[in-house]
């Protein structure tokens, strides 16, 4: 192979990430590339937190805020759980549009609307209406859940807070502790 074809394979191989076809010929660069993806909008909602930010006990007030930022959020949500997963899990959400507040199912999708009633359940809380609610002002938001736990969630768990925009978009972030005794 002549020095410059060496030199325009081995530049070829790099700019591809060194993918080949099957019979072993270079791809073309341009076509190895991958389109690139629509970027997502940033969302900043400000800061999130829970208070309490720890605690103890079979029933708990969490008070999520969101304070400050330029974006307000469509929804809070509230996961409390041994680790980052909805299913078998004390989940929660406030729905800022429609002012509902939900229980996510057993499995960790479907939602289970409180509605008018005093209370959703599932295998690990109990969601009661007296006590959750949410507030607005020009600060930010405040949503408050009042869960009942069940006697077979017991130990160590965390909570985790994500306000999302009307799409669904957002991210958990872990915001404190709670100990279901």
């Amino acid at each position: 192979m002549k020095p410059l074809k060496l030199l325009v394979t081995v530049m070829a191989l790099l700019g591809s990430g060194c993918s080949s076809t099957p019979s072993g010929s270079v791809k073309d660069a341009a076509s190895a590339a991958a389109p690139a993806a629509p970027a997502k909008p940033l969302l900043d909602f400000g800061t999130v937190d829970v208070a309490p930010a720890s605690g103890s006990g079979m029933e708990a007030t969490l008070r999520v805020s969101v304070k400050a930022g330029p974006q307000k959020p469509a929804m809070i949500w509230l996961l409390i759980n041994d680790r980052q997963n909805g299913g078998d899990a004390c989940y929660v959400s406030r729905n800022l549009v429609t002012n509902d507040n939900s229980l996510v199912a057993d499995p960790g999708s479907g939602a289970i609307s409180l509605g008018r009633q005093r209370s959703v359940a599932n295998r690990r809380c109990e969601l009661l209406r007296n006590g959750t609610d949410s507030t607005a002002d020009a600060s930010g938001i405040v949503a408050t859940f009042h869960v009942r736990f069940r006697p077979g969630f017991r130990g160590s768990k965390h909570t985790w807070v994500m306000p999302t925009d009307a799409v669904g978009n957002g991210q958990l972030k872990q915001a404190g502790d709670w100990t279901v005794q």
